[in-house]
C-alpha cells in the first residue's frame, strides 16, 4: 500500500470513521470498572495491526469524547483493512475480558462510516468534524452492545 497524504488540519478528508463506543459506560452499576474498562477497549484498539501502521503513517486521526472513540482513517487503507481491524478490536476485547465476571466485561458497539471528515483543533482540543461524526454520535445510542447499524451483533 502506497502511504497516503497526511491529515491537514480545517481540510475535509475523504476517511473511514470508525466510532467505537463502551456500552453502558455512562450508567455502569459499578463505577469502580470504568478505568478497567477504558483500558480493556484502549488495549484492543492498540493491539491491532492497522492502528499501528496508521500512527506510524500519520493516516489516522483519533477523537475521544467521553466513552466513544473515532477513529478517521484515510481511505487508501482499504475496506478489508478497517474491516480486520474491527475483527481485531472484538477478539481482542474477547480475549481481555477472560476471567472478568460476566457484569464486568467491556462491551462495546460501534459503525464505520465512509466520507468526508475535517481535522480541527479548537482551544488547544483536536477533534474531528462534520457529518460523519455527528451521525455517529446519533446513531450509536440506539445500538445494544456488540451491534451494528444494521441490526448485526
Amino acid at each position: 500500500m502506497a502511504v497516503p497524504v497526511r491529515w491537514e488540519k480545517n481540510t475535509e478528508t475523504y476517511a473511514f470513521l470508525v466510532a467505537l463506543d463502551i456500552s453502558g459506560f455512562s450508567r455502569d452499576l459499578h463505577p469502580d470498572q470504568l478505568l478497567a474498562h477504558r483500558h480493556r477497549f484502549f488495549e484492543a484498539i492498540a493491539e491491532t495491526r492497522l492502528f499501528a501502521a496508521a500512527q506510524a503513517r500519520q493516516t489516522v486521526q483519533v477523537h475521544f469524547l467521553g466513552d466513544e472513540l473515532r477513529l478517521a482513517l484515510h481511505v487508501a487503507h482499504g475496506t478489508r483493512q478497517v474491516r480486520n481491524f474491527i475483527d481485531e478490536v472484538f477478539s481482542s476485547l474477547e480475549r481481555l475480558n477472560n476471567g472478568v465476571p460476566e457484569g464486568y466485561r467491556t462491551r462495546i458497539k460501534g459503525m464505520v462510516l465512509e466520507g468526508n471528515v475535517t481535522w480541527r483543533a479548537w482551544h488547544g482540543c483536536e477533534y474531528l468534524d462534520g457529518e460523519l461524526p455527528c451521525k455517529s454520535q446519533r446513531w450509536l445510542k440506539d445500538l445494544r452492545p456488540n451491534q451494528g447499524p444494521d441490526g448485526v451483533g
